[in-house]
């Protein structure tokens, strides 16, 4: 039983188990323990409308961002597993074939993660993940080491090697990488101009001119969006109402030509008047702002065919609300912050053919 991320800014207990879950895809590599310490780029899958990203720190649904693509900074490390398994050959009474056929679903499993189709240099969300020219295993900053913790860089050494070769600039670390990939994918300009290819295919990464402030700021980011339990909260002032238990809110509604449409500047809870204040935002994420899918998920439901009872009410709602704005104010003010050039001037990619990509041995015979 783990704590998962199962909306935007919405947190519920889930049992992780192949048995319970529908599918589970490469999640148990990303995060193997409850414990595990890692973060993770969440995007919608192909085919949707409104691109939007957001980091996680925890198991996530899958939809967390519409049919949601993860992007992880680190993976399970597989050499690891492998030794356990070797060493239990010889040091326990287990089976060979049971062993054989553990090793070999682990392999499978492998494979699938690094199979995808070489590319690029600048497409960071494939590059990252596709074949592998280094180990993969240089340090990260603390807080997020792979020493002892059975996992290791998701980034490869190959595309560490780029983006210090292209920037002249060997501070460039792996997880500066990530949080650059991350600034970038909320850059305005770079969503209005890609906003049709960021519906069918993987989103490119461009090698910004200003490296070092997209990476700074995407930072800022991702510990914005991972800290909305516990961070600063929007002053809205004195609730103008006493609400009681809390039991839902909403927006107030107000008519426009002769139409109710909500007044997203006016909240209700359990149906009072309590805020006629809230600041709108653009940030959202999966269509909707952060205070939004507050509205959408902090209240009680029943399951119709199984009767099980889903309550969220048990919360302090006040400062959740405070936060949540927070948050979606304080993503506007930062994403303002993002230099206006997101790709060099007459940026070309540059045209690798398959040989850069194949080495020898096991690389080799997949490809």
């Amino acid at each position: 039983i783990r704590t998962a991320l199962y909306r935007p800014f919405f947190k519920q207990y889930m049992y992780f188990d192949k048995v319970y879950d529908h599918r589970r895809y490469q999640i148990p590599k990303f995060f193997p323990e409850i414990d595990t310490k890692n973060q993770a780029i969440s995007i919608p899958h192909r085919g949707n409308v409104e691109f939007s990203a957001i980091v996680t720190d925890t198991t996530p649904d899958i939809q967390l961002n519409k049919n949601g693509q993860c992007f992880p900074l680190k993976t399970k490390n597989e050499n690891l597993v492998r030794g356990r398994v070797v060493e239990s050959v010889h040091n326990s009474s287990l089976q060979d074939t049971r062993i054989e056929q553990s090793y070999r679903e682990r392999e499978r499993e492998a494979q699938s993660v690094h199979n995808g189709p070489p590319q690029d240099t600048g497409r960071v969300l494939g590059i990252h993940n596709g074949h592998n020219a280094g180990s993969g295993s240089s340090p990260s900053r603390a807080g997020l080491s792979d020493e002892g913790d059975g996992m290791k860089d998701n980034i490869t050494d190959y595309a560490l090697e780029e983006y210090q070769t292209h920037y002249g600039d060997k501070k460039i670390s792996k997880e500066d990488i990530f949080y650059y990939t991350y600034g970038i994918l909320h850059h305005v300009q770079y969503r209005k101009k890609y906003a049709n290819n960021l519906t069918r295919e993987l989103p490119h990464i461009p090698m910004a001119p200003d490296f070092w402030t997209f990476c700074t700021t995407g930072k800022k980011l991702a510990d914005l969006h991972l800290s909305w339990e516990t961070c600063q909260r929007y002053d809205l002032g004195k609730p103008k109402a006493e609400f009681g238990k809390y039991q839902k809110m909403a927006f107030a509604r107000v008519k426009k030509n002769g139409k109710l449409i909500q007044d997203k500047t006016t909240l209700k809870i359990n149906g009072i008047e309590v805020f006629d204040n809230i600041p709108k935002t653009n940030y959202k994420v999966n269509g909707r702002t952060p205070l939004e899918w507050a509205i959408d998920r902090y209240k009680k439901t029943t399951d119709k065919e199984s009767g099980i009872i889903n309550d969220a009410t048990n919360v302090d709602i006040i400062p959740l609300i405070e936060r949540l704005v927070y948050v979606g104010v304080e993503s506007d003010q930062l994403v303002s912050e993002l230099p206006a050039e997101f790709e060099p001037k007459d940026w070309q990619p540059k045209k690798t053919g398959m040989d850069a990509f194949v080495g020898s041995g096991q690389a080799q015979s997949r490809l």
